[in-house]
């Protein structure tokens, strides 16, 4: 048992029970804006150096500022539509960081999927019949495409987009770039950051705070 944690009741505890601790620098970012952390700690919690440092040296190199523009332009996109994120399996973890970017920056509703999981179930459901066409209009979904992926699954991925152009679904592919795995998860990560920005300005909505999560802590007390 090891504890990962900025402090608080679960540093005291670790510390009460003689428990092994890793304390991250305490810099007021919320917790979804702080993978990078927790990604340095769990690699160096398991010791596996080489990763290590073959992540901090990946995530020197970028520049997250770059991304902006990209970003600022598919948040243009989004506006007014329930963003879907598909991906990989071995991607979902992506996917579903986008969607949480998007429900607590954003503040709207946002889901994410994976494949091949989601062609037995969840596509049935934009196939949309003239009484459900309207509910099937509000939805948008982002494609996180990776080279590196299984072509069977690439192959799913270019057949399910192509099915839902058809049927006049908005579709927005976005490509893992990077040369290592590290740059491809923190590029895709930082990108989907500036969508989330910019999003959450065009509904004139505070990006960094979950006012409802604090309200709920409360009230569970």
């Amino acid at each position: 048992m090891a504890a990962i944690t900025v402090g608080g009741k679960l540093l005291d505890l670790a510390k009460k029970n003689k428990i092994p601790f890793i304390q991250i620098s305490d810099t007021g970012i919320e917790p979804r804006m702080a993978i990078g952390f927790m990604l340095k700690a769990l690699l160096k919690l398991v010791g596996d150096e080489k990763n290590l440092k073959e992540a901090e040296r990946s995530v020197s190199l970028m520049k997250p500022g770059l991304l902006e523009h990209q970003g600022r332009i598919l948040a243009k996109k989004l506006s007014g539509f329930v963003p879907i994120v598909y991906a990989s399996q071995k991607n979902i973890g992506l996917a579903y960081n986008w969607k949480i970017k998007f429900n607590e920056s954003a503040k709207i509703p946002s889901f994410a999927n994976r494949l091949p999981e989601l062609n037995h179930n969840e596509m049935t459901s934009f196939d949309p019949a003239p009484s459900t066409k309207s509910l099937s209009s509000k939805f948008y979904f982002i494609f996180l495409k990776d080279g590196a992926d299984d072509k069977r699954i690439m192959k799913r991925m270019a057949v399910l987009e192509k099915m839902y152009r058809q049927r006049k679904l908005p579709v927005e592919i976005v490509k893992l770039r990077g040369k290592s795995i590290w740059q491809k998860i923190f590029s895709n990560l930082s990108l989907g950051d500036w969508v989330a920005y910019y999003l959450a300005l065009s509904y004139g909505v505070e990006p960094e705070g979950v006012p409802m999560v604090e309200e709920f802590k409360r009230m569970i007390k």
